[in-house]
């Protein structure tokens, strides 16, 4: 059914007279009378009472099919501005897997605040994991970005670029001795008691701190290991343990202190991973955003 023929039709319907309609719809009255000839041809009733010359009625018919012409072009409205906004990256779906310390990063929480306020039509999904299985899903187009404790690693099918790069701190219970120090070291914590991400995630944070103990001549002693950052922070003072983490997790817990290390130089670097062949344009609408409030992340 044609659309113009629809617009047509809904203009006389609305205003009953036909030079009236012609007139404001910038056509001739003989072109009006002949479009819905062919309209009442095509839906095989009458929708017009023509029997006075100057002003027309609407039949019984051609009132319900006023009510369905209406809802047909606001439809169709809707659709071609919903498709625009979907080509423009403002409106869709866009699916972003991340570890939990991406949380804490400012520049990718103002995107998700700006994103949001400014593109109603816009879907977000979030999902969680560790760093190498978001890899895989980004890489399978299973995600449409992912998030990662990664350095940059760019291949031929997908693009890392740094998001941040946290130093190493120590979170320890305000009633632990070791809270009072103003400078803290690796040996300091050679007595502390720890809980640990789990060893069997084999997740950055723990593959490093593992390293770093041995290095500074110590295993840590483990009370406790746990797979989740923010539980574990949440227990420290229950047990009066400490443990080693990325400085974006410092807002989790303020009943906790948080030390530098200064012997400590080791970094965990936060990297954002996409395909190069997307071609939807709403991840790169996401990175646009993200790209003017990171440092030398790349649009």
């Amino acid at each position: 059914m044609d659309k113009k023929r629809l617009e047509y039709f809904v203009t006389l319907a609305q205003m009953l007279h036909f030079g009236a309609a012609a007139e404001k719809l910038s056509i001739a009255q003989s072109a009006l009378s002949r479009q819905m000839q062919i309209l009442e041809g095509e839906l095989e009733c009458q929708l017009f009472d023509r029997s006075n010359r100057w002003n027309v009625s609407l039949t019984s018919a051609g009132k319900i099919f006023l009510a369905e012409a209406e809802r047909l072009l606001n439809q169709m409205a809707g659709a071609k501005k919903l498709t625009a906004a979907v080509a423009r990256g403002e409106a869709g779906k866009l699916f972003i897997e991340l570890v939990p310390a991406a949380v804490n990063v400012a520049s990718f929480l103002a995107t998700l605040r700006q994103l949001q306020n400014h593109y109603e039509g816009l879907h977000l999904s979030i999902g969680t994991s560790i760093s190498t299985v978001i890899y895989e899903k980004v890489r399978n187009k299973e995600a449409d970005l992912g998030i990662v404790r990664m350095a940059p690693l760019s291949t031929e099918e997908l693009q890392m670029d740094m998001l941040a790069n946290d130093r190493l701190v120590a979170a320890i219970p305000e009633k632990h001795p070791l809270a009072a120090k103003k400078l803290l070291y690796l040996s300091d914590l050679h007595n502390a008691r720890f809980i640990l991400q789990s060893s069997h995630d084999a997740t950055p944070l723990r593959s490093m701190l593992d390293v770093i103990c041995r290095n500074a001549g110590f295993e840590p002693k483990t009370v406790m290991e746990i797979e989740n950052l923010t539980t574990l922070l949440a227990l420290l003072p229950v047990f009066n343990a400490v443990t080693i983490l990325p400085e974006s997790f410092t807002g989790y817990n303020t009943s906790l202190c948080y030390r530098h290390l200064e012997d400590c130089g080791e970094r965990l670097p936060l990297s954002v991973v996409y395909r190069k062949d997307n071609p939807s344009p709403i991840p790169r609408k996401f990175l646009k955003s993200l790209a003017g409030k990171v440092s030398g992340l790349k649009e």
